[in-house]
């Protein structure tokens, strides 16, 4: 089982481990609350696919790299990176609605 200490947001500090199981499939679990209820977090994904903006460790960024080219090799490797990048532009679009909501807003204050 591998672990690795994850950044939050804010000051929060998470705990994701990954257990291969077969030859195709992974456990990945993280104490997030998200992650508590069994649910593909944020944390999970970033390990998943060796994003490592979010490891508190920067020194474990080689292992977090072998342990993501493993998961690519398994079935579940490409959903997860499929995600992985839905998720970012979902971000990005979020962010962009939360501009122009803002100036929406600030225009009808007039």
């Amino acid at each position: 089982m591998n672990f690795f200490d994850i950044k939050g947001s804010g000051e929060n500090e998470y705990k994701v481990s990954v257990e291969p199981i077969g030859s195709n499939s992974i456990k990945m679990v993280c104490d997030c609350r998200a992650g508590m209820f069994g649910r593909i977090c944020k944390h999970k994904l970033a390990v998943a696919t060796g994003d490592p903006s979010l490891l508190l460790k920067p020194e474990e960024e080689g292992r977090l790299k072998e342990l993501s080219e493993k998961i690519k090799l398994r079935d579940i490797g490409g959903l997860l990176e499929s995600l992985y990048i839905l998720r970012k532009e979902h971000d990005a679009v979020k962010r962009k609605m939360d501009k122009a909501r803002k100036a929406v807003e600030l225009a009808m204050k007039g």
